[in-house]
């Protein structure tokens, strides 16, 4: 420039921030590692607690993403100050309904339509969250309802589509067993031996015994005893 003055870029950086326009400084941002480590597969236990209080809110994000994030560390994270860790945690199947309850009552619509949406979410905070005051919320809490009624039912499973060595047992049911009877032994033979006597032998009635004795004893009077 003149006057000896050489441009430095500064008035033109200024510029382009007061337009709106961002200035590029060269640096080029990277994610940390542990943003990596906490979406990663064989995460250990010990590391959850320890990234559930990572200063970096993408880590806890991911986090709170993990079906298998452990229950204490998932209600930490339903307390998080940053909107999409609360709005991972309100999505997330394993949340347990202690959990969802209290994202239901959260200021955020993003979280309360994570929790409207969540299959895990029971059926009373959903029906509260279909008379939200927030329109946005009313509508996905009723038309998630909605889908829930109209999934039919399980059925079991046609025999016809079983194959046809099983198609026979398929509708065959347990036979009962009578009351007061013995229950059936597995594999127990159709026919029982007698048990075998072990002991004594077994005791003759009163009228065998005496005929028994009449025919050892002579005829005639019996000695008296003394």
């Amino acid at each position: 420039m003149a006057d000896g003055h050489r441009d430095d870029g500064s008035w033109s950086r200024a510029f382009m921030a007061s337009s709106g326009i961002g200035v590029s400084t060269g640096e080029q941002r990277h994610e940390s590692p542990e943003r990596h480590e906490a979406a990663g597969a064989d995460l250990p236990r010990s590391r959850f607690a320890e990234l559930a209080h990572h200063r970096d809110a993408g880590v806890r994000e991911a986090l709170a993403r993990r079906p298998d994030c452990p229950m204490a560390v998932l209600a930490t994270l339903a307390h998080d100050a940053r909107t999409p860790v609360r709005v991972a945690a309100a999505a997330n199947a394993g949340a347990n309904a202690a959990i969802l309850e209290h994202l239901a009552r959260d200021r955020e619509v993003a979280v309360l339509k994570a929790v409207a949406r969540n299959v895990s979410t029971p059926a009373h905070v959903r029906a509260a969250l279909s008379r939200h005051r927030k329109a946005d919320v009313r509508h996905v809490a009723q038309r998630v309802a909605a889908e829930i009624a109209q999934t039919p039912a399980p059925t079991p499973a046609d025999p016809s589509a079983l194959p046809f060595e099983l198609r026979d047992r398929a509708g065959e049911q347990p036979a009962k067993a009578d009351e007061g009877s013995a229950p059936a032994r597995r594999n127990a033979p159709h026919t029982y031996a007698p048990r075998p006597a072990v002991g004594r032998p077994p005791r003759r009635s009163a009228p065998e015994a005496e005929r028994r004795i009449e025919g050892l004893l002579p005829e005639g009077p019996h000695p008296a005893t003394g």
